[in-house]
């Protein structure tokens, strides 16, 4: 062995000596610690509990040191240390179960020795007179359940001690997840479930809807909103302990699609509304091919004939279905004038002109659209016109008119006139040139001023040759353009002039003695 593990061996005995006779004045220097760290190092406790020949002493602020190698620990600096005695406790037996949220019944705990007091603990809950170990009670947690430990921990002895013992917290029963249909109509119906059975049902406004307490079956009874609640009551510790749900439901009024009103007899072409005393529906029509309607305003326009049904509609919300009403409209041929016939004159004066209608009668008028009606009937004679006017015909069945009124034309042509004329003269019997001249057209050649027929034809401004003739005769002249003639016939005189005495038929020249008296 050498000389320096000599010295450390005889340093340990010297040390172990000096402790356990210091030990002789209830030191406890010496003592082996327990479960000693590591070598070299010095570790302090707040409160340790060694035993010394059967005796137990509580030790504040004592030092373990560690020696070695080999290595070794004893304590080396005891603060206070004063013999104790071990504390007791008994938690006592388990406790009833409760529900979540409830309170236990007294503990019941209890503790002796060298035990001076005991506290309560465990538990999401929480303890009344946790530190009464026999009256504390515990109040589960509203979300608690299951077996829950709770412990009673005595101190005041020469170490703390515990007992545990169990209590039973059940959760109570759960309503479940509600559903159903939320909206419904007045007078409707819907039905709310559980995933949960075994429960009843209530509504809390029953003005609004009503519910069956065991089905969930709903009925709409005026417009509003009503809370039906779902409740399943507690068993076994949970009895008195309800779980609810809620679930709302809204009731709407039924839609209305209001009293229909409207002119339902139009022609093609022609037009109406309908209207209803409830307003915001939308309109729609069942033969567009006959009469359209415009959705919002309800206004109609008739297409052809026949019959079509519109339909107002109010949509329905809140589980109402839609409400409608119909109205039909008959749509009727308009009449057409088939035909007309113009009519003219020469010179101012009336016009007869003509139309005739499909159906029903023709009123005349002054123009294309609007004004008053000048006369019925299929033949008019219009007031006395100096210029070309227009007419128009309409064809009026006494339910339609038609869609155009038909122009028909009453013609004035001015009259021609006798502007000139020539008068003609020779010697003796024979034919005579005479002349007129017309402001259109030609001119045809009368005996008489009014009447008879026309002795011939001749152009305006052309010489015309009477008939043979012995004595001076007087001609009219008539301008005519081919369709009228001149209002008044001109007189152009043929002269034939005869010799005094008896001179023969042939004497060309002749004198006259112009007796002056």
């Amino acid at each position: 062995m050498s000389n320096s593990s000599t010295t450390r061996t005889l340093f340990r005995v010297f040390v172990i000596f000096f402790l356990i006779f210091s030990f002789a004045n209830k030191d406890l220097h010496g003592q082996a610690c327990a479960n000693a760290w590591v070598y070299g190092g010095s570790y302090t406790q707040n409160v340790s509990i060694v035993s010394k020949s059967g005796r137990n002493y509580k030790c504040k602020f004592v030092t373990c040191h560690v020696y070695g190698p080999p290595q070794y620990s004893v304590w080396t600096d005891l603060g206070t240390c004063s013999s104790c005695s071990n504390g007791t406790v008994d938690a006592g037996s388990s406790l009833s179960g409760i529900c979540s949220g409830g309170t236990s019944s007294a503990m019941g705990g209890s503790y002796g020795g060298g035990a001076t007091a005991a506290t309560w603990s465990g538990g999401a809950g929480t303890g009344t007179n946790a530190t009464n170990s026999s009256s504390a009670t515990y109040t589960a947690g509203a979300s608690e359940s299951g077996v829950i430990t709770l412990t009673l921990t005595a101190t005041g002895g020469c170490a703390t001690v515990t007992d545990t013992k169990t209590i039973t917290v059940t959760a109570p029963s759960s309503a479940g997840t509600l559903s159903g249909t939320q909206g419904i109509c007045v007078s409707g119906s819907s039905s709310f479930s559980s995933t949960a059975s075994g429960g009843t049902w209530s509504s809390d406004n029953t003005g609004v809807a009503t519910i069956n307490s065991s089905s969930g079956a709903i009925t709409g009874v005026s417009a509003g909103t009503a809370t039906m609640t779902y409740t399943l009551a507690g068993s076994g510790v949970c009895s008195g302990t309800n779980a609810t749900e809620t679930r709302t439901v809204t009731v709407t009024a039924a839609p209305s699609a209001g009293t229909l009103s409207g002119t339902q007899g139009i022609c093609a072409g022609g037009s109406s509304s309908f209207s209803s005393t409830e307003a915001g529906g939308t309109w729609s029509s069942d033969n567009t091919g006959v009469a359209t309607i415009n959705s919002s305003s309800g206004a109609i326009t008739g297409v052809s004939a026949g019959t079509a049904t519109m339909t107002y509609t109010q949509t329905g919300t809140g589980g109402c279905s839609d409400d409608s009403e119909t109205r039909t409209v008959t749509v009727t041929a308009a009449p057409t004038i088939t035909g007309s016939t113009p009519g003219s004159r020469c010179g101012t004066g009336t016009v007869a002109v003509g139309a005739a209608a499909s159906s029903g009668n023709v009123d005349w008028y002054t123009a294309s659209v609007g004004g008053v009606s000048l006369y019925t009937g299929t033949s008019y004679t219009t007031s006395s016109i100096s210029a070309t006017t227009t007419y128009y015909a309409e064809a009026d069945d006494g339910t339609c008119v038609s869609a155009a009124r038909t122009p028909v034309t009453a013609t004035i042509t001015a009259l021609p006139t006798v502007d000139a004329s020539s008068n003609g003269t020779r010697a003796g019997e024979g034919t005579v040139s005479i002349q007129a001249t017309a402001s259109a057209g030609s001119i045809d050649w009368y005996a008489a001023s009014l009447g008879g027929v026309s002795l011939g034809n001749s152009s305006s401004g052309v010489n015309w040759t009477t008939p043979s003739i012995s004595t001076t005769t007087i001609y009219y002249a008539q301008a005519n353009d081919g369709g009228c003639t001149s209002t008044a016939r001109t007189p152009v005189t043929a002269s034939v002039i005869t010799a005094p005495g008896a001179f023969a038929n042939g004497l060309i020249l002749w004198l006259k003695a112009d007796a002056q008296s």
